[in-house]
């Protein structure tokens, strides 16, 4: 009976682990495709504009704008989704950046923040990771996955709409 505890806490310290490793698959082209698709998305085959893409689709529909890719290695996805993470605050109006000129003519750089409401998420885990920006206008969201990244930028309105998208999508 001793050894049947030892056993069960075991099993179940193995299973809160397993649990918790929080890593995803990524989607390949053909499954994005697939599930826009799905939704009545239809998504316009941009690949020959990327040198460093598998697949690359844009979806351009009343108040939604999705671009995907799916990259040949993931350092180059990885780069685009740390971009665009900068380039979501700028559009939401949460950060401004301006550039000045000092007397000596070298460029300084300055940061000014806004005071737009706003919610942030921001989550990773093994081979992943998400940025998820909303304001009173405006849904943003990056992710990627491995050699995979996906960007949205739609309408406040369409928010319950794209996170549907996106759990489908499996980001």
């Amino acid at each position: 009976m001793k050894n049947k505890g030892k056993i069960l806490i075991v099993l179940t310290i193995l299973l809160l682990l397993t649990g918790c490793s929080d890593k995803r698959t990524a989607l390949d082209s053909n499954n994005f495709v697939a599930i826009s698709n799905s939704y009545n998305y239809t998504p316009t085959n941009v690949t020959e504009n990327y040198d460093y893409a598998n697949g690359a689709y844009v979806i351009k529909e009343s108040g939604i704008y999705v671009f995907y890719i799916e990259g040949k290695d993931k350092y180059a996805i990885q780069g685009t989704f740390l971009d665009q993470c900068i380039n979501i605050y700028k559009l939401a109006g949460i950060a401004e950046e301006t550039t000045t000129s000092a007397d000596d003519d070298s460029p300084i750089n300055t940061t000014t923040t806004t005071t737009i409401a706003y919610k942030k998420t921001l989550k990773g885990g093994e081979g992943w990771q998400y940025l998820k920006v909303t304001t009173d206008d405006k849904f943003y969201y990056a992710s990627w996955i491995d050699k995979t990244y996906i960007y949205i930028e739609a309408d406040a309105s369409k928010t319950k709409d794209m996170e549907k998208f996106i759990d489908s999508l499996g980001y």
